[in-house]
């Protein structure tokens, strides 16, 4: 019964807001069983002023790391109004020290950026059982949205790795005046995931400093083996077209990201250096 009004939670509160309104709380309650509002946001169409309409903290603490319900109806939310739920800096504090921790603001992030990457959109619906539209390109609306919660999510003081999950909007239409400031801050904060994209990215960019501070950052703390061999090759060709750069502009950069480099056992990059 729960998951038979829970399909129709969101036509209800359309179509029969009297009765919505007089079972309101019966229809509503996150309280850990299997109830309308809990079957809605496991499986249910996204609905944003719905997810707005029931308990705030119940919503937040709700967000499991690989759970596909939750995840999906906050990424939606957030990426239509990145303030529905209030301050987007406090709404990810809160998941953070919620029951599922750091790793639950870091999968949200994730999730925002899944969902707004076509080639990877219809793989994770299936993946995670996300309800959501066929994969589109992400609208200029929805970066500047992901941007705002991202740039929340800086000024948030969350605890170590709830800022991994940023690594993915690498892979967004973002512009990189935007993007580079705001991945080096994320990096410096913690590992983030798909840290090869990232690195590949700002590449492209040797004179740039937040691109060669992100390329170090990236190599100083990788989040896994795996994930400090992607790096080595783009940080590598980045230092080189840095170092060709006559009077660069951010020589201490420059040197951040050699230094990292030899410290990862890069020893090549110092005998670049000293020719």
């Amino acid at each position: 019964m729960a998951a038979l009004f829970g399909a129709r939670l969101m036509p209800l509160r359309i179509c029969a807001p009297d009765f919505t309104a007089r079972h309101h709380a019966a229809l509503t309650t996150l309280n850990g069983g299997p109830t309308p509002a809990a079957a809605w946001l496991d499986t249910g169409r996204a609905d944003p002023q719905l997810l707005a309409s029931l308990d705030r903290t119940a919503v937040l603490h709700s967000l499991r790391p690989g759970a596909g319900g939750p995840a999906e109806r906050l990424a939606h939310a957030l990426t239509e109004d990145p303030h529905l739920l209030g301050d987007p800096a406090d709404v990810l504090a809160r998941i953070a020290a919620g029951p599922g921790g750091p790793d639950a603001a870091s999968w949200l992030l994730q999730v925002m950026a899944w969902r707004l990457q076509p080639h990877r959109a219809d793989l994770y619906s299936r993946t995670f059982r996300f309800t959501r539209p066929p994969a589109r390109p992400a609208t200029a609306g929805e970066l500047t949205a992901v941007t705002t919660v991202w740039r929340a999510a800086l000024t948030a003081d969350l605890p170590p790795g709830a800022l991994a999950g940023a690594g993915y909007f690498a892979d967004l239409a973002l512009d990189d005046l935007t993007w580079l400031p705001l991945a080096r801050a994320a990096a410096e904060h913690a590992a983030p995931h798909d840290p090869a994209t990232a690195a590949w990215r700002a590449c492209a960019h040797p004179t740039d400093r937040d691109a060669l501070l992100l390329t170090a950052a990236l190599v100083a703390q990788p989040a896994g083996l795996w994930e400090a061999r992607d790096v080595l090759r783009p940080a590598r060709a980045l230092l080189q077209a840095a170092q060709a750069v006559p009077d660069h502009p951010h020589t201490d950069a420059v040197t951040r990201l050699r230094e990292a480099l030899i410290d990862a056992g890069e020893v090549d990059a110092a005998r670049t250096a000293s020719g």
